[in-house]
């Protein structure tokens, strides 16, 4: 931001900044956004001329409508174009979002995807904030039911990924989402928005849009943006990576041959897709507690892979990628839960032990997350509701961790011809990852809501059926060591937590 000399007096400057949010629009500044493509060497030097040193540019998208529609997306030729200029980059999404309505969790989980992979493709680099635009002026109180869900589905999506995420909007706006983003671009030019009358400006501001103009030597449509040195935003760019996957695909296949040695060598009755999970949840899901869950350690498998493969630590694992949401799957996580499907069985209705080691126990630590906070909430449903596969000790990547274990495993228990090497690698290439939601309602509980209702609520009461009392056993001892803050709840709660989760499956599905 360039500041003028400090005086004592209250000039034009700092007069229009106390009455309007804009200010005085004729101050200078070292930025500027726009939604114009940089198509030419000769266009950013231009800018660079102009005394512009960072540009605003949208991921994706387009502008106008008929014949004056065009293109507003960052290209990777424009990407090179500006970096050359010794110009940095914002980035910037917005694709929609022109209504009050478009604003909800399952939206900021879509965009928040969309994003992350646009801006892979483009080789933004680890620890760009990525801005999420709020264009509207949503009254104060209309807040908590838009924006906060809207950016607890973005962090949910974004805090598994290299990325942070920013917002754009009114300082209102920023305001209310100061507790899950840490970067804010003002929307201050839209000085007579409700947002922007009588709020104060967000102290994590890293960049303020006040006023809109035509650039004398471009001719393109710029908003200037005032530039705190919050954010530096892009200097260089990564070599983007057509297959991010490949070197985990790689690795999982070297674990599943060596997993096929040991059983031929030692005589090992253990099956080979057991040994692989065995081997990704050997670092943070071995404790005692896990033995009930998905059966213990084999000690001497896991010392010939780790030599064999020279593991000694969990970052020895390759990053797998959601290729639908751009997380990074928590793999330990998906393996242990993938594991305790495979040590037991297909689960039985609503009996299952297995469900413990996956969703119905991260369920229950949301019950916990939701007392600790009900305070924040009007009612333990609400609470529950916004934990629930969303933040906290349940978050969005437990979720999908969650779901892609069963997945994976009705996919395993289905087709016996296949190895988990190649199951795995056909979930998370092709289409299967992208319907994940849809899939574990098929596979779990028949497409039948009711029935994902109505099981859930028992398996937190207790269980049901033939497995009834080891259940209830097993239920007993994850509460003891997981759920050492808050161990119980009501049958009320219980109730709520079932409807809380059959919402989020309905929602996604």
């Amino acid at each position: 931001m360039k500041l003028p000399p400090y005086t004592s007096t209250a000039d034009l400057t700092v007069i229009k900044g106390l009455l309007t949010s804009n200010g005085n629009t004729n101050r200078s500044s070292d930025g500027v956004d726009m939604a114009t493509q940089i198509t030419s060497a000769a266009t950013a030097k231009s800018l660079k001329a102009a005394g512009y040193n960072i540009i605003g540019r949208y991921l994706t998208g387009s502008v106008g409508t008929g014949a004056d529609k065009r293109d507003k997306n960052l290209t990777n030729t424009e990407v090179k174009l500006l970096l050359d200029a010794n110009l940095k980059i914002f980035p910037i999404y917005e694709d929609g979002g022109y209504e009050e309505s478009y604003f909800n969790s399952k939206q900021g989980f879509a965009d928040a995807s969309i994003a992350v992979n646009t801006a892979r493709q483009l080789g933004l680099p680890s620890g760009t904030v990525i801005y999420f635009a709020v264009d509207v002026d949503i009254q104060d109180g209309n807040m908590s039911s838009t924006v906060v869900p809207y950016f607890e589905g973005i962090t949910g999506i974004i805090g598994s990924t290299e990325y942070k995420a920013g917002i754009y909007g009114t300082r209102n706006a920023c305001l209310h989402v100061n507790h899950l983003v840490k970067y804010s671009f003002v929307a201050d030019m839209s000085s007579g928005w409700s947002g922007n009358l009588g709020f104060k400006m967000p102290e994590n501001w890293s960049f303020d849009q006040f006023n809109e103009f035509t650039g004398a030597s471009t001719g393109i449509d710029m908003d200037q943006v005032a530039v705190s040195g919050k954010d530096n935003g892009v200097s260089k760019v990564t070599k983007v990576n057509i297959n991010p996957n490949a070197a985990f695909f790689t690795q999982l296949q070297q674990v599943e041959d060596q997993a096929y040695s040991y059983i031929s060598g030692e005589s090992s009755s253990t099956p080979a897709e057991q040994l692989v999970t065995q081997f990704y949840r050997q670092f943070s899901y071995s404790s005692p507690s896990w033995a009930p869950l998905a059966g213990g350690l084999n000690t001497s498998w896991l010392a010939f892979a780790n030599s064999a493969l020279h593991v000694s630590k969990e970052s020895d694992f390759e990053t797998l990628y959601d290729s639908t949401t751009g997380i990074k799957i928590g793999l330990p996580h998906m393996m242990a839960s993938l594991n305790a499907l495979l040590f037991w069985g297909e689960p039985q209705s609503a009996s299952g032990i297995q469900d413990l080691g996956g969703w119905c126990g991260d369920l229950l630590t949301s019950i916990e997350d939701a007392h600790l906070n009900q305070k924040k909430y009007g009612s333990f449903y609400e609470s529950i509701t916004a934990y629930v596969g969303n933040k906290g000790q349940f978050g969005r990547e437990d979720l999908v961790d969650d779901l892609d274990a069963l997945n994976v495993y009705s996919t395993i228990h289905s087709q016996n011809n296949q190895t988990i090497s190649k199951i795995i690698k056909t979930y998370y290439t092709g289409n299967e990852s992208s319907v994940r939601f849809n899939s574990y309602l098929s596979n779990r509980f028949d497409d039948d809501l009711d029935s994902l209702q109505n099981d859930t609520y028992t398996l937190l009461k207790g269980g049901t059926g033939s497995w009834g009392a080891a259940y209830k056993t097993a239920l007993l001892a994850f509460k003891k060591f997981k759920l050492q803050k808050y161990p119980s709840y009501t049958d009320s709660e219980a109730k709520d937590a079932a409807k809380a989760f059959r919402k989020l499956i309905e929602q996604n599905a």
